[in-house]
């Protein structure tokens, strides 16, 4: 592992560390997941506000533990609450955000 790479793991651990929540991530085609850290997005983008009840990024290092990338569909527990994933986007660097509505 390069200093670099050493660096980023390190940033990453001590983010969710601080921010992380602790969530079950339940891929439509897939065993649910347990123990899956992501960052809760406390500000909703505007266009997304009127649907949207939480947004939830999750790292590079965090989406390794799935065992496919996030679709929209899939499910989040989070703090003994069902959500689905309705949007899903990738940022460039191979962590992700995801919309979650309440599921019915």
């Amino acid at each position: 592992m390069s200093a670099f790479d050493a660096a980023l793991a390190n940033l990453d651990a001590a983010c969710q560390s601080t921010f992380g929540v602790q969530v079950t991530y339940q891929p439509t085609n897939g065993n649910p997941v347990p123990g899956v850290s992501a960052i809760k997005n406390t500000a909703v983008d505007e266009a997304m506000s009127t649907q949207t009840h939480a947004v939830l990024f999750f790292t590079a290092g965090e989406l390794a533990k799935l065992p496919a990338s996030p679709i929209e569909g899939d499910g989040v527990i989070l703090e003994s609450v069902q959500y689905s994933v309705f949007q899903v986007l990738f940022d460039g660097q191979g962590g992700c955000h995801t919309g979650l509505r309440l599921r019915p």
